[in-house]
C-alpha cells in the first residue's frame, strides 16, 4: 500500500496514509475486539484485476467503445483448460 501511495502521492503523503490505516486497524481491534484477517495475495490480485476491468470499461465507454470478454488463448491459438471462462487483457 505504501509504496503505491508513494509513486502516486509522494513520499510524505503515503507515509501519514499508512499510518493512518495502522492506527485505524489497531484501533479496532483494542476497541471491539475486530480482528486483522489477512486475505492474502491472491484475494488481492483479484480484487485489483476486477478495479483495473471496472476502470478500462469506463474508459472504453467515454471513448465510445465497448469491452468485451475474449476466450483464453495461448500462443500458438490452441484454447487453454483454465477453469477461466474469459480474460480481458
Amino acid at each position: 500500500m505504501h509504496r503505491k501511495l508513494a509513486q502516486q502521492l509522494g513520499g510524505d503523503v503515503a507515509v501519514f496514509a499508512t499510518a493512518r490505516k495502522l492506527t485505524t486497524l489497531i484501533y479496532r481491534l483494542l476497541q471491539w475486539g475486530q480482528p486483522c484477517v489477512d486475505e492474502g495475495a491472491a484475494a488481492y490480485q483479484n480484487r485489483y484485476r476486477q478495479q483495473r476491468i471496472g476502470r478500462l470499461a469506463a474508459t472504453a465507454k467515454q471513448l465510445g467503445f465497448q469491452l468485451t470478454a475474449v476466450p483464453d488463448v495461448n500462443l500458438r491459438g490452441e484454447k487453454s483448460h483454465s477453469s477461466s471462462a474469459g480474460k480481458l487483457f
